[in-house]
């Protein structure tokens, strides 16, 4: 009985002692477990609670979405000058998790305003890479937010993917004994994300390709600074250094800056304003044509979770 006993000992001191992999997947669970079916929509969290049918992915937030209308000023050029126009843009967002926080996503835009379309207005933009929301994590992966459109030929799409950057991040709050000082409410947060970006190649003044080696590509280092104030209310702001000031474009910003109401459930509304444009600091000379607050992307999103 004492050799037995000490056999199962050891069993289960090798057993704790073994390495665990933990991955965030929600463990799979049948529909009808619940003691009842989701009725309400403003209760319902995804599609599965739509049609109360357990298959097809539903449920399993691998697939999801938004759709969205973009809407700001733009500067047209029309008989020798500029005019000013306004941009309506809808937006179709889809992101597939193929597993863990690792995704592919695609977005298509459709133009509502004609008469504001412009060459380099894109169609579509896509991405692949591990993107995790939660703080102390890393994210890397491939983005291309270029003027991507269906209009061009395969060899136009070949150098567009070649000017998109690859990119790796890491974010962290502030620590606990600072960020009762920065709190309204139980949400607020007060986020950091560091990253640097890197493109191969870039579009010049007459949009030929340069770039190949570290010295003519596009390096850019940069930090973002989220604060959620309350109730998914935000502000943020994002200085970026151009390592490589020789590649730092005209329509390449300085920083840029945002303020909106975001709710990532699904089945609710989202409301932001975003300025991605060439804002320049004071001290830098801006040469392309004022870039204000209106020429900012206001953007009117619905989510949903398939």
């Amino acid at each position: 009985m004492k050799v037995a006993r000490l056999i199962v000992i050891l069993i289960m001191l090798c057993s704790a002692s073994q390495a665990q992999l933990v991955i965030n997947e929600i463990p799979r669970g049948m529909y009808y477990e619940r003691t009842a079916r989701v009725r309400k929509f403003k209760d319902m969290k995804n599609m599965r609670d739509v049609f109360h049918y357990d298959g097809l992915l539903m449920g399993r937030n691998r697939i999801m979405g938004s759709f969205s209308n973009n809407f700001g000023r733009i500067w047209v050029p029309e008989a020798g000058g500029y005019k000013a126009r306004f941009r309506s843009q809808m937006g179709y967002f889809l992101r597939f998790r193929f597993f863990e926080e690792y995704s592919i996503n695609l977005t298509l835009y459709q133009d509502l305003n004609k008469k504001a379309a412009l060459p380099w207005s894109p169609h579509v933009n896509y991405s692949i890479g591990r993107y995790q929301w939660r703080p102390n994590k890393f994210n890397y992966g491939y983005e291309n937010y270029q003027p991507n459109r269906f209009d061009h030929n395969a060899t136009d799409w070949k150098t567009k993917f070649l000017q998109g950057y690859y990119f790796i991040s890491y974010s962290h709050l502030l620590p606990d004994s600072l960020r009762k000082y920065t709190q309204i409410d139980s949400t607020s947060m007060l986020k950091f994300t560091y990253f640097v970006r890197y493109s191969i190649f870039y579009a010049g003044n007459q949009n030929e390709n340069l770039g190949g080696t570290w010295m003519n590509s596009k390096p850019v280092f940069g930090f973002n600074v989220r604060y959620i104030i309350g109730r998914n209310y935000y502000v943020e702001f994002n200085p970026l250094v151009h390592l490589n000031k020789r590649t730092q474009m005209p329509w390449d910003g300085d920083f840029t800056y945002g303020v909106g109401y975001f709710d990532y459930r699904s089945f609710r509304v989202s409301a932001s304003y975003a300025n991605y444009g060439p804002n320049r600091w004071p001290w830098n000379r801006q040469d392309v044509l004022p870039h204000g607050f209106f020429e900012g992307n206001f953007r009117l999103a619905f989510n949903w979770v398939w």
